[in-house]
């Protein structure tokens, strides 16, 4: 029971990191989604400011149709990518209430074999082991919660 719980303990790590790092993930698709798009948008203007400047252009017009395609293509990729980057936090987060729970199904197994055997092994160090097992596990459930 307690290798099993420190097995869960080392997944629920595993999955805090995960989520920390598609958080960063998620946070640098964005950043580098709007410095594509910014850059994109400024290249636009300059076209749009310049074909103001000489009139009708067929080249220009040409040329701001790409580029106003290609600024369609970044946010949506970048939507994409954000969209993928929720779905497995989504997921990672839903595991880790998977976890929890098993934890505290543990925590209510090691409690009953306490209550149950406490009275006959009250000086017993393996009780106080488990004792201090059932708080470190209650510990981590209120704090992961």
């Amino acid at each position: 029971m307690l290798a099993e719980a420190n097995q869960i303990e080392q997944e629920l790590a595993e999955l805090r990191e995960e989520l920390s790092y598609l958080h960063r993930s998620d946070q640098l698709v964005g950043q580098k989604g709007r410095e594509r798009e910014a850059s994109l948008r400024f290249a636009l203007g300059e076209l749009k400011f310049e074909r103001s400047t000489k009139g009708e252009d067929p080249e220009s017009d040409s040329a701001i149709e790409a580029l106003q395609a290609r600024l369609s293509d970044v946010s949506e990729q970048t939507r994409v990518h954000h969209n993928s980057i929720i779905d497995k936090q989504i997921n990672r987060t839903a595991e880790q209430a998977h976890k929890l729970e098993e934890l505290t199904n543990i925590d209510e197994r090691l409690n009953s074999l306490v209550e149950r055997y406490a009275e006959d092994m009250r000086d017993n160090e393996q009780i106080e082991n488990l004792l201090d097992e059932r708080d470190r596990l209650r510990d981590l459930i209120e704090f992961e919660g």
